[in-house]
């Protein structure tokens, strides 16, 4: 939850129970269908020099929100109700969104911090500090793909054979995406 993000580091952030009132003024992320008047997660976002930003995400409150400080792309990801949001943290207005249809369920950064890897059902996506998509692999030979571990170029995957059946691991080049 802490982080060292360039000279307005994201320190700190927490999601809020709903919009606040008049002290700031929230920032609005949507998935392809913009419709600022929606309450979704809303999060204050709080930087090392004392300044903070509110996000309002598409989507539901979602319990098993996932918010992630990714240093190394000076970027904030956050997943709420299967969508996906990488965000810069200096400039929250640009940020890059998930389709809405993947269904994002798990994401995990490499050890160095350089690559971000998004598992959607079948698809898993990787994108680089720029926040830009480096590669799409939907040959992961199952369902449901969990991150299991990194090591030595190579992504580690948890995945159901079948839809409800016997899970499995599968192996994908990190740098490609090609099923090893």
């Amino acid at each position: 939850m802490i982080g060292n993000i360039a000279n307005q580091a994201i320190i700190r952030w927490e999601i809020l129970p709903g919009l606040p009132g008049e002290e700031v003024i929230p920032k609005y992320f949507h998935v392809r269908h913009p419709t600022p008047w929606t309450e979704g997660l809303v999060v204050r976002f709080r930087r090392s020099n004392g300044s903070d930003w509110v996000g309002n995400f598409q989507g539901r409150r979602d319990r098993k929100a996932k918010i992630i400080v990714w240093r190394e792309a000076n970027s904030v990801v956050v997943i709420t109700d299967g969508n996906l949001y990488i965000v810069d943290a200096d400039n929250p207005a640009n940020y890059v969104a998930g389709d809405p249809q993947l269904l994002v369920g798990h994401v995990m950064l490499d050890d160095k911090g350089r690559a971000l890897f998004v598992a959607a059902s079948t698809i898993i996506l990787a994108f680089g500090c720029d926040r830009t998509l480096l590669w799409t692999s939907s040959g992961v030979g199952g369902y449901d793909a969990q991150f299991h571990t990194i090591a030595n170029g190579v992504l580690i995957l948890d995945v159901e054979e079948e839809l409800g059946g016997k899970r499995k691991i599968v192996r994908l080049s990190a740098t490609t995406g090609e099923r090893m």
